[in-house]
């Protein structure tokens, strides 16, 4: 156990703090102001650190605002949604504003942000148009099923690790490609 966690022991026989004690291995002290030996416990660094979550105020006056959750805390904050008053604790940060835990619930299905999963409309395009050429005649179904999706798809939201603009350019691409090709070999334009 390193010596300055030891400073903020008191002693208990005078109560006062303990600047510098004498101590051994096995767990035993002495105060250096009323030379009392005592046992001393292990103490953990983690127990003296400070809260990592928001910490609420008391009510100090009896006109404040208090939480709706917490009656024993004071209001800081306000739901942009319900208008509830909210402490430290009830006040999350989501959709761009302050909202309370049930307005939260309420509002994640409407919100890009708390979406569990969405459609990938440029994988689907894109395995649209490149896996077909395996067995190239379904091109002719799914170039312009591809066309289609890429349309639809283009404002919709893509996925979180990138890539989603790119690949639709790259599906749009390939099925053009597979219409012109069918074009040509319709029309009787490809060279034989």
């Amino acid at each position: 156990m390193a010596p300055e966690l030891l400073t903020k022991i008191k002693c208990p026989q005078c109560t006062k703090n303990l600047e510098a004690i004498a101590w051994d291995g096995d767990g035993e002290a002495t105060c250096t102001w009323c030379q009392t030996p005592f046992a001393i416990a292990a103490t953990y660094p983690a127990l003296a650190a400070p809260a990592q979550a928001p910490v609420p105020t008391a009510v100090k006056v009896e006109a404040g605002a208090t939480c709706f959750y917490h009656d024993e805390n004071e209001a800081v904050h306000t739901c942009d949604h319900c208008g509830r008053y909210l402490c430290n604790v009830c006040s999350l940060e989501f959709d761009e504003g302050v909202t309370c835990p049930a307005c939260v619930s309420v509002k994640r299905n409407e919100s890009d942000e708390a979406v569990g999963s969405r459609v990938l409309y440029d994988r689907l395009a894109l395995g649209l148009a490149v896996l077909p050429l395996i067995i190239w005649p379904f091109t002719l179904l799914t170039a312009p099923t591809t066309i289609g999706v890429v349309i639809y798809g283009w404002k919709k939201p893509t996925s979180l690790v990138g890539g989603g603009k790119a690949r639709m350019l790259i599906a749009a691409a390939v099925a053009l490609i597979e219409i012109v090709g069918w074009t040509l070999v319709f029309v009787g334009g490809f060279p034989r």
